[in-house]
């Protein structure tokens, strides 16, 4: 489900991105820049994924950079730590600022 879910907000997301730049001067290389953008997201969690692994493989620890282990799990809670919650939190927004910023870009070619 997880994965699925994803696509669809992927999916929705580039619906709306789409339609903001369409009536915007240089739209459609707005629109190709931020097809650039969800590349680089795919490419780049790739990247990251098998950098992890390999620091997985290396350690053999199930979670070598932890940044702070348990302490930052949340007691409210018990299976979703607090950095789960602020992740779920940052992500949306950087993404939305990444590509308000690409939009810009768009606007000075």
């Amino acid at each position: 489900m997880g994965v699925t879910f994803m696509v669809v907000v992927g999916a929705f997301a580039g619906k709306v991105y789409n339609e903001w730049v369409s009536g915007r001067r240089n739209g459609e290389a707005a629109k190709r820049l931020g097809i650039l953008l969800a590349s680089g997201f795919i490419v780049g969690e790739g990247l990251l994924g098998v950098l992890k692994s390999g620091f997985i493989a290396g350690t053999g620890k199930e979670a070598p950079i932890a940044p702070a282990g348990d302490a930052l799990v949340n007691p409210l809670f018990a299976a979703t730590s607090a950095a789960d919650i602020m992740s779920v939190i940052a992500f949306p927004v950087i993404v939305f600022l990444m590509y308000r910023w690409v939009g810009g870009i768009a606007q000075r070619l």
